[in-house]
């Protein structure tokens, strides 16, 4: 049995983070059944809220993983001292996290003694990714380059071929490294109690996003969209404000915009609480920048929800398989168009293309084959 240390900045129940808790909880969960799991996380979620759990700076058992919710004030501290412990793996949930992948891999070479490291930079080495704010990016991925910090005992963690292409240019690109051991272990999503096929004649067409505001997210574009629509259209924005000045500049569009488009934010949601709420629309509308996997996509399939997001995913040719579409960013025209398309859709059409999206989701996200890869990551020593 092996010890398996993971590390990332938030942890259920945290849930503002989005994604990439989600993976986590995917992997520990599943590799719990066999091998001894540790969970390394801040004790509150991305807004600073303290979350509501047992004990802070100290390993407790949840559910046979254990984990330990460290405060801001001793986090250095507590990096330490995990670090004297034996581990047989170290999996880190980002690239670019300063304290939960950066300072954990230059303690891992000075003071601790893991051999095996797994990272998973969960999208951001896409293109896309990196040039957001790149300058301190490019600063850090040089400093790297210079320092050799990543060119030993790591295996990097890709949710998709997709992304394995984009790590296999970033690290060639920016740390020339052409020969990175590259694993493929889709995440794992399980099947929610909660879905819906009944559709029901609607005098407006209910599109929802459900994301961090964030520039990423490229909530600004589907506005922009909606501002060349002539349908009668309600469009429910969910998620945390991680950028209020990129929230500024939505609201910005969000005033100007036609009468026949009704734009509600609605805050953030729970994660128990967001099957039954995808469920309840016609459209998810998603045109994101990239994403190496996109839960909140698994989410919206898991419910029978239909999607139109952007080809900058792993979901692609979603047409082909009569489950939405996904439109090259360069295409505003196309997203109108499938809009106006989905909107003259007949009520047995809609039901149609539920059914499909629940069987494709079943497909895609489920099964054996994505258990044996998650494995897989960890099949070094085990």
């Amino acid at each position: 049995m092996s010890k398996i240390l993971i590390l990332s900045s938030y942890y259920s129940p945290a849930y503002k983070g989005g994604g990439p808790i989600k993976s986590l909880q995917g992997i520990s969960n599943v590799i719990s059944n066999s091998e001894d799991v540790y969970v390394f996380c801040l004790n509150c979620d991305i807004d600073g809220s303290i979350l509501d759990i047992p004990q802070s700076d100290k390993w407790i058992n949840i559910d046979g993983i254990n984990i330990f919710y460290s405060s801001k004030s001793n986090l250095i501290k507590n990096l330490k001292n995990i670090f004297k412990d034996n581990f047989d793996y170290l999996y880190l949930n980002s690239f670019f996290s300063f304290y939960f992948s950066i300072i954990p891999l230059i303690f891992n070479k000075f003071i601790g003694s893991i051999k095996y490291v797994v990272l998973a930079p969960r999208g951001e080495l896409s293109p896309g990714a990196i040039n957001i704010k790149n300058n301190k990016k490019k600063k850090y991925l040089c400093f790297s380059k210079i320092t050799f910090l990543y060119n030993k005992n790591i295996t990097w963690h890709a949710t998709s071929e997709l992304e394995k292409k984009e790590i296999e240019v970033a690290l060639k690109k920016y740390l020339n490294i052409d020969n990175a051991k590259i694993k493929v272990a889709q995440n794992i999503s399980f099947v929610p109690k909660i879905h819906r096929i009944k559709v029901t004649e609607t005098k407006k067409l209910k599109l929802v996003f459900l994301s961090r505001i964030s520039p990423k997210k490229n909530l600004k574009y589907a506005l922009e969209v909606l501002t060349k629509c002539s349908l009668n259209i309600d469009f429910d924005i969910w998620g945390p404000l991680e950028d209020r000045q990129y929230w500024e500049e939505c609201e910005k569009i969000i005033k100007n915009l036609p009468s026949n488009i009704t734009v509600l934010y609605k805050g953030s949601i729970a994660p128990p609480d967001v099957p039954l709420m995808l469920s309840k629309y016609d459209l998810f509308f998603f045109p994101t920048l990239g994403e190496n996997y996109g839960h909140v996509i698994a989410e919206s399939l898991s419910v029978g929800t239909p999607l139109l997001i952007s080809n900058t995913t792993p979901w692609i040719n979603l047409h082909q398989h009569g489950v939405g579409k996904d439109i090259d960013l360069k295409n505003i025209t196309g997203f109108v168009e499938f809009l106006e398309e989905f909107s003259h859709k007949t009520i047995q059409e809609k039901t149609l293309m539920r059914q499909k999206t629940l069987a494709y989701f079943s497909e895609k996200f489920c099964g054996e084959n994505i258990i044996n890869a998650t494995y897989s990551l960890f099949k070094d020593k085990i």
